[in-house]
């Protein structure tokens, strides 16, 4: 099949009564297509077909179009005129690829996380991907509020003050800890700081 006709459906859960509307647009993309070599995109409806089987479902050619563009910017048009973001009886979670986050779904992320142990090579990923980007004063804002109130058990303290030993500052970083006066000596350093101070007056005294 060589003739090019992207398109938008409708897929319908027999036993669920769920919906999900796609557009197809790639090389391959034509109606006859739909339901015998390719049955959508989504996630939630791949595990609705291993659960109930393809005859589960109404399926539906609802526009073609001549270009990309077009099926795509229709797709949008249509989800978004629907809302199906935020509906149950939808099975899309996002638009266009961008993912719109309602709050039960951020609570159903949050909840798959609790009790995750990330592996180094994750964290170090994390660490990597972070590295170099610049926080703006809203991302800042957010981050202090969401601090505001915890408390860190002594075990947390403690690596943490194991960590900052171990931390070395560039100049640049001395010279803006300085500025904003964060760079406080530890009681070790001003005891140094003291005696050191004490040598060189006990030094000039001796010339006089």
């Amino acid at each position: 099949m060589n003739i090019y006709i992207p398109f938008t459906y409708r897929v319908t859960s027999k036993t669920t009564g769920q919906h999900y509307y796609g557009v197809r647009f790639g090389k391959e993309a034509h109606p006859d297509t739909l339901w015998t070599t390719y049955f959508t995109s989504s996630e939630p409806v791949k595990e609705l077909i291993e659960k109930h089987g393809k005859d589960d479902f109404v399926v539906e050619v609802r526009k073609t179009f001549k270009t990309r563009k077009e099926a795509q910017d229709w797709e949008m048009r249509v989800l978004q005129r629907l809302n199906v973001i935020h509906r149950d009886d939808w099975l899309n979670i996002h638009i266009m690829g961008h993912w719109v986050h309602t709050e039960e779904t951020i609570r159903k992320i949050s909840e798959s996380h609790k009790g995750r142990k990330k592996t180094p090579e994750h964290i170090a990923r994390q660490a990597a991907s972070l590295r170099g980007k610049k926080r703006t004063a809203e991302t800042r804002r957010k981050m202090s509020l969401s601090h505001t109130g915890l408390k860190h058990s002594e075990e947390t303290k403690a690596k943490q003050r194991a960590a900052g030993l171990k931390r070395v500052f560039t100049p640049e970083q001395i010279a803006i800890l300085k500025a904003n006066g964060r760079l406080k000596p530890s009681d070790a350093t001003r005891q140094k700081m003291r005696a050191s101070s004490r040598k060189r007056w006990d030094k000039w005294r001796a010339t006089k």
